[in-house]
């Protein structure tokens, strides 16, 4: 199980993701390594793989690298980046499911402005805008989401003994009142609680303690935290 957590406010973007966790039986003994699905490329944007997995047994940092090596930092959109990225996963390692939020500024109007795409197959799907185009401040939320739901969206349930409804209102956060530090502690504590509550309920496939988080602004660029 898996989960990502993008928070859009008026500094920029962050995305928080939990690591794969795997045990390995070496001459040690039995150890286990964390692997990341968020990173940064050439300065320019974030990518949030999506799936809990290992695409062909690798995990996705190889992937990354392997691009890395293979493309130097250009010019281009955003969206033309995630093309990019989508036909090498594609054509070099016949991978065509690949899911991932990519997430970096874009000139428009004269002025570079954040832009958080989800990709998937060939749907892209702008995260941080509404019909009309016009930036939005918020947060999104993918994978196992369960305990995220119940805690900030609309939650109602039953009282046996006493025959009662009880609801609760979704909360009410105004993002455009968030630092870029706020939406930081927002992604990763997230994440956390989601985890600790796994492990209370004795979830087999838990969501990981070890979380990555990347930051975009418009003035420092992208980077890992």
């Amino acid at each position: 199980m898996a989960i990502n957590i993008a928070v859009f406010v008026p500094e920029g973007i962050v995305i928080s993701s939990d690591c794969l966790s795997e045990i390995c039986n070496n001459d040690d003994g039995f150890t286990q390594t964390n692997a990341n699905r968020t990173f940064t490329i050439w300065d320019k944007c974030i990518i949030s793989f999506i799936h809990a997995d290992y695409p062909n047994g690798l995990p996705y940092g190889y992937y990354i690298n392997k691009f890395k090596e293979q493309y130097f930092p250009q010019d281009i959109s955003i969206r033309e980046l995630s093309v990019l990225i989508t036909n090498f996963f594609k054509e070099q390692y016949k991978l065509d499911n690949i899911v991932y939020y990519i997430a970096g500024f874009d000139k428009k109007d004269n002025s570079f402005v954040p832009f958080l795409f989800l990709k998937e197959r060939e749907n892209f799907q702008v995260i941080n805008q509404d019909l009309n185009q016009k930036e939005v401040y918020n947060y999104h939320a993918i994978g196992r989401t369960y305990w995220v739901n119940k805690v900030l969206l609309k939650t109602e349930f039953y009282l046996e003994d006493s025959k009662e409804n009880i609801a609760f209102d979704a909360v009410d956060i105004d993002f455009s009142k968030y630092s870029i530090d706020d939406a930081i502690q927002f992604s990763m504590q997230l994440i956390s609680f989601s985890a600790t509550l796994d492990n209370f309920a004795q979830i087999k496939q838990s969501i990981s303690m070890n979380t990555t988080t990347a930051v975009i602004t418009s003035s420092d660029g992208c980077k890992l935290i």
